[in-house]
C-alpha cells in the first residue's frame, strides 16, 4: 500500500494499481506510512530488544523482571530431557537506560545471576522507537485497529488480543454502513465510543501498571511482596489489563 486519498469512495494506491472502497480499516502497524501524520515523542524514546539462549537449568515459567527504566520478560521455547533448554527474553527499555541485552540484564541482580548461565543462541534483535501514547481510533475518515491505534505494553502479554479485537469492533461498527442503516461518519463515532469503552481502559492500566512496576527498588519490592501475599489482588490486576 503506498497511500490513502479521497473518502467514500477511498482510493488506494499500490504497486499492483488503484482500488475503491467505500470504508477503510488501517492494520498496518504502529510505523504505518499511511497514517495522515506521523506520532513522534520528543521525550522519552524507547527501544524492544530480543535474544534466545540456552538455559542450563530452564524453567517452566513466564518470569517478568522490572527495574528502573524498563523491564525484561524471559519464558522458555523449548526444553530437551535434560532439562536444559532455548529461553527468549524480551526487554523493553529506555534509551537513555540501555541499549543492549548484557546492559539490560545487569539493571536487575536476579536477572544477571540468571543470565550468567546463558549461552547465546541468536544473535540479538532491537526495534525502535515504541511509542506509547493514548489510543488514537480514527485517523480523518479511517479506522484504525491494533497498533495502528496505539501500541499497549508488552509485559501485559495481551497485544495479539487487543488487536483482534479491535478488528473485530471496526466491522461489526461498519456493518450497519454497509446496510445503509447509517452513514460513515455515525459508523466512526460508534467505534470511538466502543473502543473507548472496551479497550482503552486497558491501555490505562497496564501504564499505570508500568509505572508502578518501575518504582525505586525497595518501593518495587514492597509492591512485590504485596501481590504474592494476595493473589486476589494479583488476580485483580490481570483482569484490569484484559
Amino acid at each position: 500500500m503506498e497511500n490513502i486519498a479521497g473518502a467514500d469512495p477511498f482510493c488506494l494506491r499500490t504497486s499492483h494499481g488503484e482500488f475503491h472502497a467505500r470504508a477503510v480499516i488501517n492494520a498496518s502497524g504502529r510505523w504505518s506510512n499511511l497514517r495522515s501524520r506521523a506520532r513522534v515523542d520528543s521525550t522519552t524514546k524507547w527501544l524492544g530488544l530480543k535474544g534466545h539462549f540456552l538455559e542450563p537449568s530452564s524453567q517452566l515459567s513466564v518470569d517478568l523482571y522490572f527495574f528502573e527504566g524498563g523491564y525484561c520478560g524471559v519464558q522458555p521455547v523449548e526444553l530437551s530431557g535434560s532439562q536444559e533448554g532455548r529461553v527468549n527474553a524480551c526487554a523493553m527499555v529506555r534509551a537513555d537506560v540501555a541499549h543492549s541485552l548484557p546492559e539490560v540484564f545487569g539493571r536487575h541482580p536476579q536477572l544477571s545471576a540468571r543470565a550468567n548461565q546463558w549461552r547465546p543462541l541468536t544473535e540479538p534483535v532491537s526495534t525502535s522507537p515504541l511509542i506509547l501514547h493514548e489510543p488514537e481510533p480514527i485517523d480523518g475518515e479511517i479506522l484504525l485497529v491494533g497498533d495502528a491505534a496505539s501500541f499497549v505494553d508488552p509485559f501485559v502479554g495481551d497485544g495479539i488480543s487487543l488487536a483482534l479485537r479491535s478488528g473485530a469492533l471496526a466491522a461489526r461498527c461498519l456493518a450497519p454502513f454497509f446496510r445503509s442503516e447509517m452513514s460513515l461518519a455515525e459508523a466512526r463515532l460508534r467505534y470511538c465510543e466502543e473502543y473507548r469503552n472496551q479497550l482503552l481502559p486497558v491501555f490505562q492500566n497496564s501504564s499505570k501498571l508500568r509505572r508502578l512496576l518501575q518504582l525505586p527498588r525497595p518501593l518495587r519490592k514492597s509492591v512485590g511482596y504485596l501481590l504474592q501475599a494476595s493473589p486476589v489482588l494479583s488476580r485483580l490486576l490481570v483482569n484490569l489489563t484484559r
